[in-house]
């Protein structure tokens, strides 16, 4: 059994016993890919997904109390189940660091801007910067997230538990299954907040190589974004789970 720094991060751990399904796995399977086609009057037949989305929630809520606003429990029980890759080239930045590096980026700019931002991690992990940069314009905003943060990471663990970590913290995004090295996008979804969390939304790769292309050529200037991206004017108002 892991030690890790927060007790609501030992749940992951339980929720990935030996022989079993992998979380992220099922993350990507139960929620992300077969949620889009929840309908109310089927709900039985996504009785596992719901169960695991409410699992999460309250994993999360438990975490941000512990953790703070924006924490990442899935980047931590990674860590410290010692699931990254050293030899990939998988080194987690830590969260002191996210936050000075992405209070060291905003210094003296308007956040309240009419354009939104556009920011873009091309190898993102858990997605710790998109976190940071969240929790940035929560304090710095009046709560308001004016930007769209692009995540792309070639190894699909990643990808799947940096968009729910969207889903869950209610950011704007696009999160991208890829590598940037070689523009290859082979799966994508949209993170539109709602509230306190985020819908989703399957993007094409076509769809998400042209959004990609433009946050890495032209950060500032997305004015017209590719059919599918999230509008990046939010309000974050609270920090507790769906309604």
């Amino acid at each position: 059994m892991s030690t890790y720094p927060h007790k609501a991060t030992q749940r992951l751990e339980d929720m990935e016993p030996i022989n079993a399904p992998k979380l992220h796995d099922r993350i990507y399977e139960d929620i992300l890919v077969r949620g889009l086609e929840y309908r109310q009057e089927d709900a039985d037949e996504f009785a596992d997904g719901i169960a695991l989305l409410r699992e999460l929630r309250d994993i999360h809520a438990e975490y941000v109390n512990q953790a703070g606003p924006f924490a990442d429990p899935f980047g931590e029980y990674l860590e410290c189940s010692g699931q990254t890759s050293e030899r990939a080239g998988q080194f987690f930045t830590p969260p002191d660091i996210v936050d000075m590096m992405v209070a060291m980026t905003f210094n003296g700019v308007d956040l309240a801007r009419e354009r939104p931002f556009t920011v873009c991690d091309p190898a993102c992990g858990s997605g710790r910067f998109m976190l940071g940069t969240a929790k940035h314009f929560v304090r710095h905003n009046a709560g308001c997230l004016n930007f769209c943060f692009t995540n792309v990471d070639v190894d699909r663990r990643m990808f799947t538990y940096c968009t729910m970590n969207a889903v869950l913290n209610g950011v704007p995004g696009i999160h991208v299954h890829g590598d940037t090295l070689r523009m290859e996008v082979w799966d994508a979804f949209a993170t539109l907040p709602v509230g306190s969390v985020a819908m989703w939304e399957r993007v094409p790769p076509e769809t998400a190589k042209r959004w990609l292309v433009s946050a890495l050529e032209r950060p500032e200037t997305a004015a017209v974004a590719p059919e599918s991206a999230p509008s990046a004017k939010t309000q974050q108002t609270t920090l507790e789970g769906m309604a």
